[in-house]
Order: structure tokens, then C-alpha cells, then sequence
């Protein structure tokens, strides 16, 4: 009588068990770049109107991230109380997934704030503004390949 499984039955139902782990990190893997460029889209597509929102308001396109950054916190920020001290109220800006915080330089002032000084994608990479689209070099990290995201 016949006990246990052969080393045949062993070695398939390893492979089996193999190749379904294999394919299902791959599906995964697919699922979460796909999770990301989304995400980073939004947050891209989010600036754009923000930096429409600023040209309306101020009348100045930002020639880059940082100009962007000043100029939007600007709108934001005010100085109140006694003694007096700036105070910069939450926007959509301080709402994204990927806001570095650090030191600014308060609106018309050299008094430095925390503020934002610049936004990652969702790979940590950080976003840039150029002639007036926010990009994201993508799941590569290099700009000028086809994974690269850009603002509508």
C-alpha cells in the first residue's frame, strides 16, 4: 500500500504553486504603477488649476516650481495678531499627497515661514513646472521617455 506522495507530485505542485506566485507579483506590480501614474496625474492635473487659479488672481505665470510655490502661498498667507506673525491658512496645496515642507520667505517680507518647497510624484521624485506644464518623469525617473506624465 502506497503512503505519501511521490517526489513527482511534489516537484508539480511546487511548480504550480511557483508560477501562480509569479503571475500574481506581476499583476500586482502592474496594479500598483498604475495606482501611481494615476495618482500623480491628479496631483499634476491639481497644480494646472492652481496655476490657472494664480494667473486669474496675481496676473503673473510662474516660470517655474518654485515661483509657482511663492506666488500661491502668497495668496495665502497673512500677517495677524499682536504681536504680529504670519499665519498661512490651509489650500489645495498643503491637501497633496507629496508636500515637502521647509522654510520661505514670507510674502513682501524676509521673515522666513514653514511653507511648501516642493511637491514629489507618488515615486518621490519631485514634480517641475516647464513653459507652463507640470511634469513628472514617471515610473523611469527619466524625463523624455514614454512613462513621462504631464499636467492637461
Amino acid at each position: 500500500m502506497k503512503r505519501g506522495f511521490t517526489i513527482i507530485e511534489l516537484l508539480v505542485t511546487l511548480a504550480i504553486i511557483a508560477i501562480l506566485a509569479a503571475v500574481g507579483v506581476a499583476v500586482m506590480s502592474q496594479v500598483m504603477a498604475n495606482s501611481k501614474s494615476k495618482l500623480t496625474q491628479a496631483e499634476l492635473d491639481d497644480l494646472a488649476m492652481m496655476d490657472t487659479t494664480l494667473v486669474h488672481k496675481v496676473g503673473i505665470q510662474p516660470v517655474d516650481m518654485t515661483q509657482f510655490l511663492q506666488a500661491w502661498q502668497s495668496l495665502h498667507c497673512a500677517l495677524i495678531g499682536k504681536p504680529q506673525h504670519w499665519v498661512c491658512e490651509p489650500s489645495t496645496l498643503n491637501k497633496l499627497p507629496g508636500v515637502q515642507y521647509g522654510l520661505i520667505n514670507a510674502p513682501g517680507s524676509p521673515v522666513q515661514i514653514k511653507g511648501v518647497v516642493a511637491i514629489d510624484d507618488a515615486w518621490g521624485r519631485p514634480i517641475v513646472l516647464h513653459n507652463g506644464v507640470f511634469q513628472s518623469a514617471g515610473y523611469s525617473g527619466k524625463m523624455g521617455n514614454a512613462d513621462n506624465l504631464y499636467s492637461h
